[in-house]
């Protein structure tokens, strides 16, 4: 009997201490497992640069008098555009021929981004530009579009903040590896120093600002800094989107069925 109650108290023994290895494990099933590891929590992604639009005004004189304009220059809007004139009395003459103005803004801002134009081929009809004759040029909330023929233009104004955004997302890829890119333009030191840079997108030109300071700066006047583009040399304007056409829009060039559609 003695060695029967020698085992007895052995096997109590093993079983007290295993449920104490198993209490030190604390709460995981009561089953004395080790505690199942969670998964590595993935890192998040570097965010990417957020871009801001700001409309590029590419005349530095009053387009009613031809004063240039100064720190006192006034905005003013007609016709929802965006005018800057030499004073308040030039609003007036803006007003009443409205029309003719927003013409004569329209071949500045055309002028101004053609440099800068990232898309080969029409946005409407996927046909390469400059195949048809000139291409048939207009602007759209303030951004030059370039398509392959008059045909196409009432699909672009029906579908403009598609086209538009296409034209800028296209800009702002093809210039993001430009050396002009990598320098805050009014610092003029490395834009990422202080991490993602903010990008803005002035017209069709991008630039990349590298602090809040900066970025104010070229807020309240952009065109200080703006850089030249280099690109192709501007053509003469014939009026918004004609280029050198010569006929109405609905005519369409050879384009089978785009005109009027």
């Amino acid at each position: 009997m003695s060695n029967v109650r020698r085992v007895s108290k052995a096997l109590t023994a093993i079983c007290l201490f295993s449920s104490l290895l198993a209490a030190q494990h604390g709460g995981h099933g009561g089953q004395g497992k080790d505690p199942v590891k969670e998964p590595a929590k993935e890192q998040p992604a570097k965010p990417a640069a957020k871009l801001e639009v700001i409309a590029s005004y590419p005349l530095k004189e009053c387009i009613v008098s031809g004063e240039t304009l100064g720190d006192d220059a006034v905005d003013v809007e007609v016709a929802g555009r965006r005018f800057r004139l030499c004073c308040k009395d030039c609003k007036a003459k803006l007003t009443k021929d409205a029309d003719g103005y927003v013409k004569k803004l329209d071949e500045a801002i055309r002028a101004s981004q053609r440099a800068d134009y990232p898309l080969t081929t029409c946005p409407i009809s996927g046909e390469e530009l400059g195949g048809m004759g000139d291409p048939f040029e207009l602007v759209l909330d303030g951004t030059l579009v370039r398509l392959c023929c008059g045909g196409c233009e009432k699909k672009a104004r029906k579908k403009a903040a598609e086209v538009v955004a296409k034209v800028r997302n296209e800009a702002r890829a093809k210039q993001a590896g430009s050396e002009e890119a990598k320098t805050c333009p009014v610092c003029r030191k490395d834009a990422a120093r202080n991490g993602t840079p903010q990008e803005v997108l002035l017209g069709l030109h991008l630039v990349r600002l590298c602090s809040k300071d900066c970025l104010e700066a070229f807020r309240k006047d952009p065109m200080k800094y703006r850089q030249p583009a280099k690109g192709p040399a501007s053509r003469p304007d014939k009026g918004e989107g004609h280029g050198d056409h010569g006929k109405d829009p609905g005519e369409g060039r050879g384009h089978g069925g785009h005109g009027g559609s």
